[in-house]
């Protein structure tokens, strides 16, 4: 690599650190509602919450780093175009391919880099993510049920036991009311246990040797006697999930996405298991289907000053934004083919990018 290469790609890599901070507070800012309601009415602690952040950040960081990068282009070069080092380095023999190969040469690293961190990584920390906002949800339910006390586990299902072992989840002597669309139903347990499913994102309780009464809306009583009966709580739809991160396609593994393709699904969910897949490789190519856009800006505009160079990025990122959600709407509703819907923005980008770079 030649000396004005390495400069140009020092100065870019400053600003694309610089980038990533940015873009990566904007993201967490806009989750912090989410996760001050966690503390406030969720009750889990703020160690708890800063957990949830780090398993967070990958998430945030496959949609930052892309974004990232192109701002870097934008100050770095910018500001070099406007202290007419560029001039400088034509003036000196260094062509228009010299300055671009850099760029071109670390987006497309960059790309391989985001694609597998998008396909490996970032699946195992949503994974972390949900399982440890569940056992701390989880935890509070063991904490709220109390022997001897009618205790409210969720705005269904009020609980009573006689004897409450936490450390094996043994309930004894159980009195539980839970209401349903059509009535009340009421279980008696001789014994139960308190079950967690982290990967259904759900609790359960299983009741054993005991009886029910169902009190229906129109006012008919059905009675009944069981040997094992399961009383699941789904907290999938008991509070709000991460629009980042979320339990379902965003959690599984490039493996666990194919082999979810390869069965019976219906046709929302194949979707958006498509959609979830193809956008793992479609969102680290913004990188490369901007840079021509943001060298075009960074030379020709001469967007040197810090806060332009922001303004200018971001409005055209914030752009790009916009169609990649319109892309992985359609894809999701299956209007177009989740490739071609993923990589909407790219598509729309790649010409005005490539006209850029011809007139630079």
């Amino acid at each position: 690599m030649k000396i004005a290469e390495r400069y140009l790609l020092k100065e870019s890599i400053k600003t694309f650190l610089f980038g990533i901070a940015l873009f990566s507070t904007i993201l967490i800012v806009s989750k912090i509602e989410e996760l001050l309601e966690f503390i406030v009415n969720k009750g889990i602690s703020p160690v708890v919450i800063i957990k949830l952040l780090f398993f967070l950040m990958p998430a945030l960081l496959s949609i930052a780093v892309p974004m990232a990068y192109i701002l870097g282009v934008v100050l770095s070069i910018g500001r070099l175009s406007e202290a007419k080092e560029i001039i400088a380095m034509k003036t000196l023999g260094i062509g228009k391919a010299d300055i671009v190969k850099p760029f071109v040469s670390f987006a497309v690293l960059l790309c391989i880099a985001m694609t597998l961190f998008n396909l490996f990584v970032m699946p195992e920390s949503n994974k972390m993510y949900i399982k440890t906002l569940f056992n701390a949800i989880t935890q509070k339910v063991q904490l709220v049920i109390n022997e001897k006390e009618f205790s409210e586990v969720s705005d269904k299902i009020i609980i009573y036991t006689e004897e409450f072992d936490r450390k094996k989840n043994i309930l004894n002597n159980i009195n539980l009311r839970m209401k349903e669309q059509d009535g009340t139903m009421i279980i008696f347990a001789g014994t139960g246990e308190f079950f967690k499913d982290p990967d259904r994102f759900l609790y359960q309780f299983i009741m054993k040797d005991g009886s029910f009464s169902k009190l229906l809306e129109n006012g008919d009583l059905i009675n009944g006697i069981y040997d094992r009966m399961i009383v699941n709580i789904d907290l999938s739809t008991g509070f709000q999930h991460s629009d980042i991160t979320d339990f379902g396609p965003r959690s599984m593994t490039l493996r666990e996405l194919r082999a979810a393709l390869k069965e019976e699904l219906p046709p929302d969910v194949r979707n958006k298991n498509l959609t979830e897949l193809y956008k793992r490789f479609s969102i680290p190519l913004a990188a490369l289907s901007l840079l021509g856009f943001a060298l075009f800006l960074a030379l020709k505009l001469k967007v040197g000053s810090r806060a332009l160079g922001i303004a200018v990025s971001i409005a055209f990122i914030f752009v790009y934004y916009i169609f990649m959600l319109i892309g992985f709407d359609l894809s999701e509703k299956g209007v177009l083919h989740p490739v071609l819907a993923t990589n909407l923005p790219n598509i729309l980008f790649l010409v005005p990018s490539i006209i850029g770079h011809i007139k630079l």
